[in-house]
C-alpha cells in the first residue's frame, strides 16, 4: 500500500469485525448501511448494491481523492436458506466496489471463499453461494483493477479466545452435537471439513493492506489444506466436549448422506418435534460442506513468503469455539435447560 485511506466494505459481518482491529494505525472508512462497527470507525452510509455505493455526489469523490486500498468483505453467505438470491449483493454489489476502485485508482483485495474450488463433493450441487462467489470472482479478474482474491474456507471464532461476532453453520452443528440435539449428521466419518480462525484471515488481510499492490498474489487460498480434520474427529471433539461437560446424551454418529436421503428423511424425521425438524433440515441444506472429498489448496508457499506463520491446528480451535459458546450461552445452566435455548 502507498499511503491513503482503507475503505471497508462489510465491517460488521465476522470477518470484516475481525479486520477491523487489525487495520490500527491505518485511515479506515467503513461503508456501513445500518450497523455501525464502533464509535471510533470512520463511516459513511452507503449500499454497496447501489451505483456509486449510494453515496452522495462529494462523498463519492472525496473518497476517490483519498483511498487507496479497498477491503471487500461484503457479501450474502447464508446458503441455509433456499430462498436467498446471493447474486445481488455478491455479483451486483462487487460490480459497483469495483467500479469505486477503477475511479479511485485503488487495489482491491476481495474476500472471496475457497468452496470455489472444482467440485468440492458429490453430495448435492453447487450452492448459489458458492455460484455467486464464482461469478463474482470472474469480475474481479476482468476488471483491469489491481486485485487479490482472498479464499478462506469456513470462519470460526479468534484461535486465542474462540469469540466470534456471529455463529455460523458450523457453530449450530457442533452446538447441536454437544446439546444431543443433532443426533446424527449427514457425512462420511473420513471427508474433510475444513476452517480456519478469523484472527489469521484478519492477519492476510492486513499483510496484503501493508504491501504494495504489484506484490500481490493473484490469489490467496486460507485454508488448512491438508492439515484439515476429518468430520469424524470434528464429532469427536464435540461429543467429548460434551462429556468434559457432564451433558447426559446419545452421542452424535456419522450416517453417510444417502442413507439418510432414503431412511431417515422419510422414516425417522416426521417424529421429530417440529422445531427438531427444522433444525435439521437446515443442517441437512449445510451437509455438502461436511462431505467435502478432497483436501482444499492452502498457498502454505505464498504465505510463507509474506511472512504469514502457518494456520492454528483445527481441533484446539474447534474446542475453543466450544468454551466460548459455551461462556456466552451460560454454562453454569443445566443442559436440557439450555437445549431449549439452542435446540
Amino acid at each position: 500500500m502507498t499511503g491513503g485511506a482503507i475503505l471497508l466494505t462489510g465491517a460488521t459481518g465476522v470477518v470484516g469485525s475481525a479486520i477491523l482491529p487489525q487495520l490500527d494505525g491505518h485511515r479506515v472508512v467503513a461503508l456501513i448501511r445500518r450497523r455501525v462497527p464502533g464509535d471510533a470507525v470512520e463511516t459513511v452510509r452507503g449500499d454497496v448494491r447501489l451505483p456509486a455505493l449510494g453515496l452522495p455526489d462529494e462523498v463519492y469523490r472525496e473518497l476517490c481523492g483519498s483511498v487507496s486500498v479497498v477491503v471487500h468483505c461484503a457479501a450474502t453467505t447464508d446458503v441455509g436458506r433456499v430462498a436467498v438470491d446471493h447474486s445481488v449483493v455478491n455479483v451486483g454489489g462487487t460490480e459497483q466496489v469495483l467500479r469505486f476502485a477503477a475511479d479511485a485508482g485503488a487495489g482491491l483485495i476481495y474476500v472471496s471463499t475457497a468452496f470455489v474450488h472444482g467440485d468440492i463433493s458429490e453430495v448435492a450441487a453447487a450452492s448459489t453461494y458458492e455460484a455467486s462467489k464464482r461469478a463474482a470472482e470472474e469480475r474481479v479478474r476482468a476488471s483491469g483493477v489491481p486485485t487479490v482474491v482472498v479464499r478462506p474456507s469456513i470462519v470460526l471464532g479468534d484461535s486465542r479466545t474462540g469469540e466470534i461476532a456471529q455463529g455460523q453453520g458450523l457453530h449450530m452443528v457442533v452446538t447441536g452435537i454437544v446439546l444431543g440435539t443433532v443426533p446424527v449428521v449427514p457425512c462420511r466419518p473420513d471427508s474433510v471439513v475444513d476452517f480456519v480462525p478469523q484472527d489469521y484471515l484478519a492477519t492476510v488481510v492486513r499483510t496484503l493492506v501493508d504491501l504494495p499492490t504489484d506484490r500481490w498474489p493473484a490469489e490467496l487460498w486460507v485454508t488448512q489444506g491438508r492439515a484439515a480434520i476429518t468430520t469424524g474427529e470434528m464429532i469427536e471433539t464435540a461429543n467429548l466436549f460434551a462429556d468434559r461437560l457432564g451433558l447426559v446424551r446419545e452421542p452424535t454418529r456419522c450416517v453417510p448422506h444417502d442413507v439418510i436421503e432414503r431412511l431417515f428423511l422419510p422414516v425417522f424425521l416426521p417424529a421429530l418435534p417440529v422445531r427438531r425438524q427444522r433444525k435439521f433440515r437446515l443442517l441437512y441444506r449445510l451437509a455438502r460442506y461436511m462431505n467435502i472429498d478432497r483436501h482444499l489448496p492452502d498457498s502454505a508457499q505464498t504465505r510463507r513468503d509474506l511472512g504469514l506463520g502457518p494456520v492454528p491446528a483445527p481441533r484446539p480451535l474447534l474446542e475453543r469455539n466450544l468454551e466460548a459458546w459455551w461462556r456466552q450461552a451460560g454454562g453454569e445452566l443445566a443442559g436440557s435447560e439450555l437445549a431449549k435455548e439452542v435446540g
